[in-house]
């Protein structure tokens, strides 16, 4: 008798993680600012790359890519689908006159493949990002992106910035 609760507690010891880590859900909007991207491309990106990772206390992150909302309306689309934090990404154009793109345009030799990937359409855009819980107006996070995989890197930020926040 003694041993069975014994091995049943030694069970419920090891699954006591398992019971405790919980789901973050993140609504990522494809914002209509900037330039929107076709097909929610880099929504769905952010949410893939956020599917991939986990919270350091072991919360899981379920992340749902939306499309086509006004901003206006994406807290009542938010509160819908049981979204604890609000992403927003959209691109927009960094000017010839910045001072990261000047300086690279003098000296050709120091240009960083990796701001300026692609073509010279895509020289001068950036992925942004913002980040805020639901039912608030404060942004947590904020920030931009500007390697040939910008995903990743906003994910792995709005990971940490969540870890903070709850």
């Amino acid at each position: 008798m003694i041993r069975g609760l014994l091995v049943f507690a030694g069970a419920l010891a090891l699954a006591a993680p398992l019971v405790h880590a919980q789901v973050v859900t993140v609504c990522v909007f494809q914002a209509q600012k900037g330039h929107k991207m076709h097909n929610d491309s880099d929504a769905q990106g952010v949410v893939d790359a956020l599917s991939t990772l986990k919270l350091p206390n072991g919360d899981a992150i379920r992340a749902i890519p939306v499309d086509g909302i006004s901003t206006r309306d994406e807290e009542a689309e938010a509160l819908k689908r049981g979204c604890g934090f609000v992403a927003e990404v959209w691109r927009n154009d960094v000017p010839a006159s910045t001072p990261l793109v000047a300086a690279a345009g003098a000296n050709p030799s120091s240009q960083n493949p990796d701001l300026f990937p692609g073509s010279a359409t895509e020289a001068g855009t950036v992925m942004e990002y913002a980040l805020r819980k639901t039912n608030s107006n404060k942004t947590i996070a904020h920030g931009e992106a500007n390697k040939s995989d910008p995903w990743s890197e906003v994910a792995d930020t709005i990971a940490k910035k969540i870890a903070r926040a709850k």
